[in-house]
């Protein structure tokens, strides 16, 4: 199969709109877990303290903007950034990248927030598992589908920060214990060969446990 994916555009045009309207959920036969299901269809008349403050109440933080909630990872952004998160996570699926997770659904706030939600398979088992911490766990095949998943995207020009430069992989706690890469928003064009190559042998480094040096 050719994944083809340098049409996808990192920055989708946004469109704003002071309209209340109903989340963009894109999974309406799987719901969300009830507590989440809550705060979401709640959350238009909210600030975004009052969020925050729920989901750190009712939710394990993974990061200072991530939250989880079983298989469902929670974020406040902005509506355009959940836009285009929205697209990007669906345009790097339909292309066969699987350590990306899945978009669920975005639901606007009238100050013009978002809550964003997406969903890691196979992390409603426990928490993910940092990538050092784990990686007696992973198999070969685990790590050469990560490593290919990665090296399409750099080879196609698209750059995540959290990959490249801060090689923040998880690894999810279930049986099989895939790679994964939970935050999306600081992507990146890679324009010139040389780029290209460093930010892959770096990957490589990581995945492998390889120093050539």
């Amino acid at each position: 199969m050719d994944y083809d994916i340098t049409n996808i555009n990192m920055r989708q045009k946004y469109t704003s709109s002071t309209e209340k309207k109903p989340p963009h959920n894109d999974e309406k036969n799987r719901p969300l877990p009830e507590k989440l299901e809550k705060l979401v269809s709640n959350s238009y008349d909210k600030r975004y303290e009052e969020l925050y403050n729920e989901l750190n109440g009712c939710a394990e933080r993974v990061d200072e903007s991530l939250f989880q909630i079983g298989e469902c990872f929670v974020k406040i952004t902005t509506a355009q950034n959940a836009e285009q998160y929205k697209y990007l996570l669906e345009g790097l699926r339909q292309h066969g990248i699987e350590i990306v997770p899945e978009f669920v659904c975005a639901n606007d706030t009238k100050e013009g927030f978002s809550l964003l939600v997406y969903k890691v398979k196979g992390a409603d088992e426990g928490s993910l598992i940092k990538f050092e911490e784990g990686y007696n766990l992973l198999s070969s095949s685990v790590k050469n589908r990560a490593y290919s998943d990665i090296k399409k995207l750099i080879d196609a020009g698209m750059g995540n920060y959290d990959i490249t430069n801060k090689g923040n992989l998880y690894i999810t706690p279930d049986k099989e214990h895939r790679i994964v890469v939970v935050d999306w928003e600081k992507m990146y064009q890679i324009k010139d060969v040389e780029t290209k190559l460093t930010a892959l042998d770096r990957v490589r480094k990581k995945i492998y446990k390889t120093d050539d040096n």
